[in-house]
């Protein structure tokens, strides 16, 4: 046996592991190679602590059971938002997804998602460049974790540096009809990376 690194294990291990597959797969070789092409999916949390309210309808930081959360009036368009630092290794498929709750058990919240990507030299104060809207009714049961998924996000371009996103509750919105108020507990930022087992914090 030499020492060429492509050479396959000896016998009495598995010689290789090669899913059938073109794009994705992994061998079991001297030393283990794992293919450069194969995608997962990698996820990004975001402390709610991070996040900031603005000088006007600014969501406000309140306890919630052991810990805290940003609470979101009813009848009031209260937001939150960050300055988000882009992995280097983003392929598409992202979504900004979303945990909250609510002591009340019935109606629907309307959340609004902005954001722009921003690379150097550009303009940090441009507009948006996408809006996403979603609506989800309030699980029946008060104070248990909701999840709402922003999928269609934009991919980024190899200059973007990092993403500006505001959050709200649209609750002067006829659609949003939960009668109190909602507590964000958590963001998380998910996407397909381009290569398998890569940094994803940045």
């Amino acid at each position: 046996m030499t020492n060429d690194t492509t050479e396959r294990l000896p016998y009495w291990l598995p010689g290789y592991l090669r899913p059938d597959s073109t794009l994705d797969y992994a061998e079991l070789q001297k030393p283990l190679r794992l293919g450069e092409n194969a995608q997962v999916r990698q996820r990004v949390k975001l402390n709610p602590g991070s996040l900031k309210e603005p000088p006007s309808q600014g969501a406000k930081y309140v306890s919630h059971g052991i810990n805290g959360a940003w609470e979101f009036s009813s009848g009031a368009d209260d937001t939150i938002g960050a300055v988000f630092e882009q992995p280097t290794n983003i392929e598409n498929a992202i979504e900004v997804r979303i945990m909250w709750s609510s002591s009340e058990t019935t109606g629907d919240c309307l959340w609004q998602l902005e954001y722009l990507y921003v690379s150097e030299g550009e303009d940090s104060t441009a507009s948006a460049e996408d809006t996403l809207q979603k609506t989800q009714t309030t699980s029946g049961t008060a104070n248990v974790i909701q999840q709402t998924n922003f999928s269609g996000v934009n991919n980024l371009s190899d200059n973007d540096i990092y993403m500006s996103f505001r959050l709200r509750r649209l609750g002067t919105d006829g659609s949003d009809t939960i009668s109190g108020s909602v507590e964000l507990i958590g963001i998380t930022y998910e996407y397909v990376s381009d290569r398998l087992g890569a940094d994803y914090s940045g």
